[in-house]
């Protein structure tokens, strides 16, 4: 299955790009509505993920707003 972000050629079970980790959309549609939703809910787990993450010491997290930017560069939206 062919990754509709960076075009990497996946195996067809995959559900996430293994190049650029991009949801794969499977050989059944899904409706409009359920793009939204899961943006939705992606947006919140990253927050919450940089939230909970920043929290232990020696790591380093990048920001929101960083992340965010990342993906408007790639063309995504918020």
């Amino acid at each position: 299955m062919k990754c509709p972000n960076c075009h990497f050629e996946n195996p067809t079970d995959t559900r996430f790009c293994g190049n650029c980790a991009a949801p794969l959309h499977l050989s059944e549609e899904i409706p409009a509505y359920a793009d939204s939703e899961m943006e939705y809910i992606s947006d919140g787990l990253t927050e919450s993920l940089i939230s909970t993450l920043s929290k232990l010491p020696g790591l380093r997290v990048i920001s929101r707003f960083s992340v965010f930017q990342y993906i408007l560069k790639k063309g995504g939206e918020i």
